[in-house]
């Protein structure tokens, strides 16, 4: 588009007309041009009034060729032409207490592009001789304890040091909220005591969150991710796709275990191992042949229930095959009952949309069945249904967070 936009101001009679079409410029987020765009700029500015807004420490567009010199040549061409630059330096968000600490960590890192910030607000929510005193930065690290003998033990893995952290945080959340601790309100200019919706955790990709989710409702405080992520990544749309794969092909044997073990039936490992131990290794056969000839009393409703949807296959819908199969298991009825339960139903939700999607132009279900294969196998990032967060923390990357504000935030997973 950029390339081709290009080509096209070169000829003469399309640069002429958008050379009289625009004659004022205010171009944002500056900082993320990349070179080829400073040409479109270049020709598109060339005699117009021009403002810029940008921050180069904010440039994060460099997977598509943001280059911060672009602003800088296009700064320097702005005040050599008798412009004006304005630096914007007070912060609207953040207190003296902390704007003060975070001036002093970001001008070592940062060094010639440092900014310092000044703080709109002088006065901290926590008042008298203990706000004076208390930490609004604070570092916290999962250490290694060192045994009797004065060695190290083995380091736990990254899942249990990840647990370990989660719960850290909820216990510390938890104590906030009991404490109510005072958070500075913008609507009214005053300070309250600190709610759920006033605090989030954020990490640099979405596959940590459930992690921190769980925590916090084992503790009991509400939480909403906001979002984002790979639909097809979830737990939910694993188990939809392994139910629609089993009913597309019964010798599928990986999808029939998957399905057994979920929500749809619970099927235990033990009786799984079970099922695996009777099979004939030296017939051949898929698992669902052989299930048939097994009498164990935790079979008896999966194997009639399947024998159901896989008629009801030949005549429905794969979305309503969907529908019909949470009717007959109690499927969103067990995930309501789990941790983030409204972050699950909205991900079932999602996939029994994008299956309706997909069953446009062809109602039949191997045809949806190779489509799904075909968006898994391509790694295809289908966007997770936003779900409304009201009062309960949220949880995001933060790169989703960019631009929303908090009385309290933990940046996990570092």
């Amino acid at each position: 588009l950029e390339l081709y936009a290009l080509q096209a101001l070169a000829h003469k009679s399309v640069g002429d007309y958008y050379t009289q079409r625009w004659q004022v410029f205010l171009i944002d987020e500056f900082q993320d041009t990349n070179p080829t765009q400073a040409e479109l700029l270049e020709t598109l500015t060339a005699n117009t009034e021009l403002t810029i807004v940008g921050d180069i420490k904010q440039s994060i567009y460099g997977f598509r060729r943001a280059d911060i010199s672009v602003f800088q040549q296009f700064r320097d061409r702005i005040l050599h032409n008798g412009g004006k630059e304005v630096i914007l330096s007070t912060s609207f968000r953040t207190h003296a207490g902390l704007i003060t600490r975070l001036n002093q960590m970001f001008a070592p890192l940062l060094a010639e592009n440092h900014q310092d910030l000044n703080a709109f607000r002088t006065e901290t929510p926590i008042t008298g001789d203990s706000g004076a005193n208390f930490n609004y930065l604070q570092v916290l690290t999962i250490g290694d304890p060192l045994s009797e003998a004065g060695n190290k033990p083995p380091k736990p893995n990254k899942g249990q040091r990840q647990r370990v952290e989660a719960f850290t945080l909820a216990a510390k959340i938890k104590h906030m909220l009991d404490q109510q601790m005072p958070v500075f309100d913008k609507q009214t200019q005053q300070t309250r005591p600190i709610e759920p919706r006033d605090i989030a955790i954020l990490t640099r990709t979405w596959k940590p969150l459930e992690v921190y989710s769980e925590a916090l409702a084992a503790v009991g405080v509400p939480v909403a991710p906001a979002g984002g992520g790979n639909l097809l990544a979830t737990r939910e749309a694993k188990d939809a796709i392994a139910l629609l794969r089993f009913l597309a092909d019964p010798e599928d044997d990986i999808a029939l275990v998957a399905v057994l073990r979920s929500p749809f039936f619970a099927v235990s490992d033990q009786i799984l191992m079970q099922i695996a131990s009777s099979l004939d290794r030296k017939t051949p056969g898929c698992w669902w042949d052989n299930l048939s000839s097994l009498e164990l009393p935790e079979l008896a409703r999966p194997k009639a229930t399947l024998q159901q949807l896989l008629k009801s296959r030949q005549r429905e819908m794969p979305s309503r095959v969907l529908q019909h199969a949470d009717r007959l298991t109690g499927y969103t009825a067990a995930i309501a009952n789990l941790p983030g339960a409204e972050r699950r139903l909205a991900d079932w939700q999602g996939l029994r949309q994008l299956v309706k999607n997909l069953e446009q132009g062809t109602y039949d279900l191997f045809g949806v069945v190779r489509r799904l294969r075909r968006l898994c196998q391509e790694d295809v990032a289908v966007p997770r249904p936003v779900v409304a967060v009201s009062n309960a923390v949220a949880l995001m990357t933060i790169y989703a967070a960019k631009g929303l504000e908090w009385g309290a935030v933990f940046i996990a997973d570092l």
